[in-house]
Parts: structure tokens; sequence; C-alpha cells
């Protein structure tokens, strides 16, 4: 910001975009009602050292992803996420390793927040 001012001549893109084509797998229509409170999720959280062997669907990582970076309103010109970011610049992408998690296969994933899917990497 030369001077203390915004060059609005010179923005970064929105969001990542990749150059190459890639395998999408579009997010499902999300539950944004009902579940758990915020507190008793908050008081019933705790660190966990042996997992699990069984693998998680792709509605429960889909509400995960959603929580990270989601859009939650649309507003003066601005597509607002889940997580706050300073001026709506959202300098931080979400990425997932997937390992077992069903349909989807094993690999490195994008979150796409304009597309509302996962891109497949590697």
């Amino acid at each position: 910001m030369p001077r203390g001012g915004l060059d609005w001549a010179h923005q970064p893109p929105p969001y990542k975009e990749f150059a190459y084509s890639l395998r999408h797998f579009p997010i499902p229509p999300l539950d944004r009602k009902g579940g758990k409170s915020l507190w008793e999720v908050i008081a019933e959280r705790r660190s966990v050292r042996e997992f699990s062997n069984r693998s998680i669907s792709f509605l429960d990582i889909s509400q995960l992803i959603w929580a990270t970076q989601g859009i939650t309103l649309k507003a003066r010109g601005f597509d607002f996420r889940a997580s706050p970011s300073a001026g709506a610049l959202y300098p931080i992408e979400t990425y997932l390793v997937a390992n077992r998690v069903e349909e989807i296969s094993p690999g490195l994933y994008h979150y796409d927040v304009r597309e509302i899917q996962l891109s497949f990497l590697k």
C-alpha cells in the first residue's frame, strides 16, 4: 500500500485458478441449520491421538471444508466467507489431503470456493 492507499488498478484475483484441467467434485448442498450448538461442540472437543481406520463420508468432509472458507454472504460486490479476512481479500487457500474419504480417491485437493467444489490436484 504505497503512501497508505490501496492500488485498486492492480488488485489480485479474488479466487485461485489453475491453468490446467482438473477433475472436479461438486460439494453437495450443505445442512446449515440444526446440529449441536457452538458451545456444545467446544465443550465436547478433545485431542485424539488414536485414529480410526474408518472412512469419513464426502458429505461430512464437505461440511468441514465449507466451514473453512465457504461463502456465507454475497453483498456490495463481495463474497464474504466463513473465515474473516481484512478487506475481504482472503489470502488463504484451503487444501485437503484425502486418505479415506468415501466417493473420492486418495489425493491432494483444492477447495474451489467460487464453484463450491473440490478440484483434484494429485
